[in-house]
Order: structure tokens, then C-alpha cells, then sequence
């Protein structure tokens, strides 16, 4: 059923560019620095459209290529914070299993020497 309504939707608007085609063909003087032409103002109209079309597809291009830059730059980044963040952890993680390991064996050591008193 979409499909249907995208097929004559489609051709009404076909229609709709059919007739205000037939209804522009007059010719229309464009004036360049370089020289003077004349063109069926539906062709200007058409070649103007598709020219305006392909300057934004090129500036979204390049803003889309810079926000990707950006994107990565940032994932970069995070991947480097959270990796210092982990070593950081893994360091301070030994200093206090370390610093208990000390105590314990320390704690052993004296009942290893009361032991030995008795």
C-alpha cells in the first residue's frame, strides 16, 4: 500500500515539474563578466538547483569529515583518560595490597616470636 502511494505521489510531482517546465520555456539573458548567453529559463532554473544542491552537499561534507576529526580526537582521548585512570588504580591497588601484605607478614613475624617465647 506505501508503495502504491510513493508511485503516484512520485508521478504527481513529475507532473507538477512537467508543466512548470511548459509553462518557463521563454529564454532569459544571463550576464557573466566574461560574456552574455541566453537559456530556457526552466534549464537556468534546473542547472541552478543542481549547482546550489552540490555546494551544500560540499560544505556538509567537509563539516561532517571535521565532526568525525572531532569525534575520534575525543574517543582518543577518552581511551587515553580511562587507561591513566586504570594504571593509577592498578597502582594504588598494589601500594595497599602491598602495604597490607606488610602488615600481615608483620603481624606473623610477632606471633611467630611470641611463639617461640613460650
Amino acid at each position: 500500500m506505501k508503495n502504491q502511494w510513493r508511485m503516484i505521489l512520485a508521478l504527481v510531482l513529475a507532473l507538477i515539474v512537467i508543466i512548470f517546465a511548459l509553462l518557463n520555456t521563454q529564454d532569459v539573458a544571463v550576464n557573466f563578466i566574461f560574456g552574455k548567453f541566453s537559456l530556457p529559463l526552466v534549464l537556468l532554473l534546473v542547472i541552478s538547483l543542481l549547482v546550489g544542491a552540490l555546494v551544500a552537499a560540499l560544505f556538509s561534507t567537509v563539516t561532517i569529515m571535521g565532526l568525525k576529526k572531532q569525534l575520534k580526537d575525543k574517543e582518543t582521548q577518552r581511551q587515553e583518560e580511562k587507561l591513566t585512570a586504570e594504571k593509577e588504580y592498578q597502582q594504588k591497588l598494589a601500594e595497599t595490597q602491598s602495604k597490607y601484605q606488610r602488615r600481615l607478614n608483620g603481624k606473623t613475624a610477632a606471633a611467630v616470636k611470641s611463639e617461640d617465647n613460650r
